[in-house]
This record gives structure tokens, C-alpha cells and sequence, in this order.
């Protein structure tokens, strides 16, 4: 007879003529046992070998669970800095914008300025022609002063300032002329000489 208990073999070797009916049953009692105790460590064995199956899958799902977390804590990380990437693109961008836009309104009120300015400039400029053109061929120094007066460093005060010196001599050669004229028409008296 052959028994199976837990991976060990129990060979029972019993002459049939020699074994009596209570050998026989008790053999027969201890067969069931040994069998029942094999079945017992089998099914134990089936048991932990389960539990350890159920344990080592558990332990594989845990690892794959935290595995999965990971990846998507990296790729929520990776989203996130993305995200940030593109707003501060973005920021920089309408940065740049709205310095382009203040600069185009700067240049642009600048240029409406310097257009403004050179109106004035030029409409100063004609003025002062003006006056300049009405004074320069007169005969009065007061009108070539007028001038000097209003516009000190204009563009023709050094014509201004010589148109004046040549009325200042014109009118002391006229001053001097009249001298003479006026000495001329006077009686010369002929003293004569006294010896």
C-alpha cells in the first residue's frame, strides 16, 4: 500500500496471510488518517501557497498602484510646469506687447510734439522774416532796434546790429556834413596880419 502525506511516502508492507481483521481495520483506520492528515497538509499547503499568491498579487498591485501614482505625479509635475512654461511665455509676450504699444503712443505723442515744435519754430522763423523784411531797408535805426529788441539772437541780429552801425555812421557823416555846410555859409573874416 502506498500513502501520500505531505511529500512523504509511506510504504506499509503487510503479508495478507499474517494480518488479522483488526489489523487489518486498524490499518485500514491508520490509511484513512495518514490520508486524511495528507489531504489536511495538502490542502494547508494549498492554503499558504494561495495566501502567499494572494499576498505576493496584492504586493505586485501596491507596487503598480504606487508605480501609476508616480507616473502621474510626473506627468501632473510635467503639465504643471508646462502650464507654468506657457504662462510666463505668455506673460513675457504681453509684456512685450504693451511695451510696443507704449512705445508706438510714446513716439507717436513725441513725433505730435516735434511737429507741433517745428509749426511753431517755422511760424517764429516767418515772423521774424517778416519783421526783419519790413526793416532792414529803413532809413531809421528805432525800426532796425525794434527788431534787435524783440528778437535779440534771432537769425538777423548780426545784419540787424550792422544795418544800425552803418545808420549810426551815415547819420554822424550827415551830422558832420551839416558842420561844414553850416561853417561855409558863415562870413569869413579876413584878419589881417600884424606886423
Amino acid at each position: 500500500m502506498l500513502v501520500t502525506a505531505a511529500a512523504v511516502t509511506y510504504f506499509v508492507v503487510v503479508k495478507p496471510s499474517q494480518q488479522s481483521t483488526d489489523q487489518k481495520v486498524e490499518a485500514e483506520a491508520k490509511a484513512r488518517r495518514d490520508a486524511a492528515e495528507a489531504a489536511k497538509a495538502e490542502a494547508q499547503a494549498k492554503r499558504d501557497a494561495e495566501t502567499k499568491a494572494q499576498r505576493d498579487a496584492e504586493l505586485r498591485a501596491q507596487r503598480d498602484a504606487e508605480a501609476q501614482a508616480k507616473r502621474e505625479a510626473q506627468g501632473q509635475r510635467a503639465a504643471e510646469l508646462k502650464a507654468k512654461r506657457e504662462a510666463e511665455a505668455q506673460a513675457k509676450r504681453d509684456a512685450e506687447a504693451r511695451a510696443n504699444r507704449e512705445a508706438e503712443a510714446r513716439a507717436q505723442r513725441e513725433a505730435k510734439v516735434q511737429t507741433q515744435r517745428d509749426a511753431e519754430s517755422k511760424a517764429k522763423l516767418a515772423a521774424e522774416t517778416s519783421l526783419w523784411e519790413s526793416v532792414k531797408s529803413s532809413r531809421k535805426p528805432a525800426d532796425v532796434q525794434k527788431y534787435l529788441n524783440r528778437y535779440p539772437n534771432g537769425q538777423y541780429a548780426e545784419p540787424a546790429r550792422q544795418r544800425t552801425l552803418e545808420l549810426e555812421s551815415a547819420r554822424l557823416e550827415e551830422v558832420a556834413k551839416k558842420q561844414k555846410e553850416g561853417e561855409k555859409k558863415k562870413s569869413t573874416i579876413i584878419v589881417p596880419p600884424t606886423f
